[in-house]
């Protein structure tokens, strides 16, 4: 009976080391191509952008299991993360970035880009935070929240729509009513000139300010 609590204790012991070692891996980028537009397509994760006034793109990636808030790693190992590319895309002005695999991992991006970019976001689930971006905004987000910071007062659209969930305008020039339906809310308004806004959220938190 003593053997097999030891053997039983030395298994517990090895089954819990497995589970919390979740690997990790981090993918650092610069790019110096004459853009337009940069574009992601994110499936679980957090994404921020940040203007600068460089020339430059910089880019950081942090890939981690998807159970790595829970602490847990089940079948996955450091092998299965280092397969992980960034993956870069350049089209007629347009800079267009992904994972080569994003099953079962939560991804952290940060990035910091010439704010004259346009800015375009696709995110099945997670949560999206730009600032200091003068130009076009437009973010797509399953179930998650958006909080954009805008230094324009003049736009020519701006479009935000909640699914499920609220919308906190503090920004000076959305000064609409927002138009509450049965779950969620709307926001529509149109200018002369600027740049354009458009947030959509299916399930989630909408916050616009300066």
């Amino acid at each position: 009976m003593k053997t097999f609590n030891f053997i039983a204790a030395v298994a517990l012991i090895l089954f819990t080391t497995s589970v919390m070692a979740t690997p990790q891996k981090t993918i650092d980028a610069v790019f110096d191509d004459k853009i337009d537009q940069i574009s992601l397509d994110v499936g679980v994760g957090q994404i921020h952008v940040e203007g600068t006034d460089s020339d430059k793109i910089e880019i950081k990636v942090v890939i981690k299991t998807a159970d790595e808030k829970e602490g847990f790693s089940f079948g996955f190992d450091r092998n299965d993360l280092d397969a992980i590319e960034l993956v870069t895309k350049l089209k007629r002005g347009k800079m267009h970035l992904e994972l080569s695999d994003q099953d079962d991992i939560h991804q952290h991006w940060i990035l910091f880009v010439p704010n004259t970019l346009d800015v375009a976001i696709e995110a099945g689930v997670g949560e999206v935070s730009i600032t200091q971006m003068s130009q076009d905004i437009n973010v797509n987000v399953g179930v998650g929240t958006v909080e954009i910071k805008h230094p324009s007062n003049n736009f020519s659209k701006l479009d935000f729509k909640v699914g499920v969930g609220d919308m906190d305008l503090k920004h000076d020039s959305a000064y609409a009513e927002i138009s509450s339906h049965l779950i969620g809310e709307r926001f529509y308004q149109r200018g002369t000139a600027g740049p354009e806004l458009a947030i959509n959220a299916g399930v989630g938190e909408i916050t616009i300010a300066n």
